[in-house]
């Protein structure tokens, strides 16, 4: 029984080390976003203050397009005229944030922030009004319940007052701080164990840019998808997978082998000098329903594992609704796969049980 205990408590401690040195690299990590944030707030900035293009940006046409970061108004805009966007769907174009916020006045520019690495839209952007009055209009607006507050390509925005860049590196500055001084708070509060912030990955806006060209068929499966994604995560025995996709759509003449590559090839068109490595690809099938040959014919469905999460990302952002990978009326529809973690335990139960056996055989012939 002591002996138990103690190694109880050793398993603790080293339990708590582990956790400890992954706070402090999330507080790192932390301290860098921050910085980055920073940085980037003060360049966008910079940019609304030193534009040199040839127009003042104030032009009478309220159609106009919105100036390019870098154009426009040589001035800084008003106090209080400024507003930062967050949750502006990836696929929204600039002009479309431009057209929205023309409703609440004249806009001198929009910028929408974008991913040094990927180009892609960070979801956030920064847009200059002529006067205060239409910046506090728009935020106003998008603070409604009723009415849906103020969308753009069907979802709903959050619009509050920019900061200077001064003010936006102290805040970043703090943040960061507040993130290490409170570690153990977090650490002892709720986590993502089911890893639910990825349920949203693949899913496109139907009145998007990202739906222009999607068959019914392929919005009605999107659907269902969701729908069965939801059910299934209000058992707290799934979990989203981080490094397992599930695809549909893949055609019937696709087997396993060409899928795997169709994925480990997806990886380096977004990053060339990756070395993906894909732990297996599986279709499923329909006994019920042979193909010419008397042998089950494919579901369309597929699930493809990789040995790292980011390759997983990179995956799906490059085939997910990708008209060219399989045909344009049946997009690839790829999500992270929804896992039972009892099932899970049981295959990795199993799995110990088979290599404990193959190890006491080889101890045998030994």
């Amino acid at each position: 029984g002591g002996g138990r205990a103690r190694g109880g408590s050793r398993k603790e401690a080293r339990n708590a080390a582990k956790a400890a040195r992954i706070e402090k690299a999330k507080a790192r990590a932390a301290a860098r976003d921050a910085e980055r944030e920073a940085k980037d707030r003060r360049r966008d900035a910079a940019a609304a203050n030193d534009r040199d293009g040839d127009g003042d940006g104030d032009s009478d046409s309220d159609s106009q397009p919105p100036p390019l970061p870098g154009k426009g108004a040589k001035t800084p805009p008003p106090a209080g005229a400024s507003v930062f966007v967050r949750d502006l769907p990836t696929d929204a174009s600039k002009q479309s944030l431009f057209e929205r916020m023309q409703k609440f006045g004249k806009v001198r520019s929009c910028r929408v922030v974008l991913d040094k690495t990927t180009g892609r839209s960070k979801g956030t952007a920064f847009v200059d009004f002529v006067d205060a009055a239409s910046a506090s209009r728009a935020i106003e607006a998008a603070g409604k319940v009723e009415g849906g507050g103020v969308k753009v390509a069907g979802r709903r925005l959050n619009i509050a007052l920019a900061v200077s860049a001064t003010d936006a590196a102290d805040l970043a500055t703090a943040k960061s701080k507040a993130f290490a001084t409170d570690a153990k708070k977090r650490r002892d509060g709720p986590r993502d164990n089911r890893n639910l912030y990825l349920a949203t990955e693949g899913q496109i806006h139907e009145e998007g840019p990202a739906a222009q060209g999607v068959s019914r068929e392929d919005i009605m499966k999107r659907r269902r998808a969701k729908e069965e994604q939801k059910m299934k995560l209000k058992n707290p025995n799934f979990f989203i997978s981080k490094n397992r996709l599930q695809v549909r759509n893949v055609p019937p003449e696709v087997d396993q082998k060409q899928l795997k590559k169709i994925f480990h090839d997806a990886v380096l068109q977004r990053a060339t000098k990756a070395n993906p490595k894909v732990l297996h690809a599986r279709l499923l099938f329909d006994n019920t329903r042979p193909d010419a040959n008397g042998k089950p014919r494919s579901r369309g469905i597929g699930f493809v594992e990789f040995d790292a999460h980011d390759h997983a990302l990179a995956a799906l952002r490059t085939l997910n609704n990708n008209p060219t990978i399989f045909t344009a009326a049946k997009r690839p529809i790829v999500e992270f796969a929804v896992e039972d973690a009892r099932a899970v335990k049981k295959l990795e139960r199993r799995r110990d049980g088979l290599n404990k056996a193959q190890r006491e055989r080889n101890s045998a012939e030994e």
